[in-house]
């Protein structure tokens, strides 16, 4: 989902292997927040009938780490988080996750959505045979009444959050730098651990 100029990274992906994209690009869709972008994808995804969606970890315009879980929520499918490793197969999906103790090793039926740790695979790089077979595979841009909604739905009509404000982060305390220069800079930090107090 995204405005035009999102048809570059389609592209990309037809380029190092997916067999086929769908945009969902819609004026109608700008300035959606988590419950309409959910919302739009969801009904997205109920055409395709997909066994596994992917999410990546996160996108480069906000941080919420939650999108996967709305649209798992919507779709009503089992979802598992931070895969570091994905096995599919005989209905199910095996996923390996890793904590701070450890791997955790969860299965869960097919259809499901899986949202993936940047650990899951090297990121490739699309040959030259790729860009120009991508030119060939099929790709289909859908808009807001192709799955149903309309301007209610998406946009800041179908948003439920306001931004009422951005600014800086508060600045941090008086901080002093020490550089390591052999023993001096160990003594450095005793003496000022000692002077705050926290030895």
């Amino acid at each position: 989902m995204g405005p035009e100029r999102a048809a570059d990274s389609l592209r990309k992906a037809l380029a190092i292997g997916a067999d086929r994209a769908v945009h969902v690009s819609d004026e109608g869709l700008a300035g959606s927040d988590l419950v309409a972008t959910s919302k739009a994808l969801a009904k997205a995804l109920e055409r395709e009938g997909a066994d596994v969606v992917l999410f990546g970890q996160q996108a480069g315009d906000s941080d919420g780490a939650v999108l996967w879980a709305a649209v798992a929520d919507r779709l009503q499918l089992p979802v598992v988080s931070q895969a570091a490793s994905l096995e599919v197969g005989d209905g199910k999906v095996k996923v390996k996750r890793q904590t701070e103790y450890g791997y955790d090793v969860i299965e869960a039926p097919t259809p499901c959505v899986i949202a993936v740790s940047d650990a899951i695979n090297e990121p490739r790089y699309p040959s030259l045979k790729g860009i120009m077979g991508a030119k060939k595979k099929p790709r289909e841009t859908v808009a807001l009444s192709d799955l149903g909604l309309g301007p209610d739905d998406a946009g800041e009509a179908g948003s439920r959050t306001e931004v009422h404000g951005l600014s800086e982060p508060p600045a941090r305390g008086s901080s002093e730098r020490i550089e390591d220069d052999g023993p001096a800079a160990a003594e450095k930090i005793v003496e000022y651990l000692s002077t705050h107090k926290l030895l």
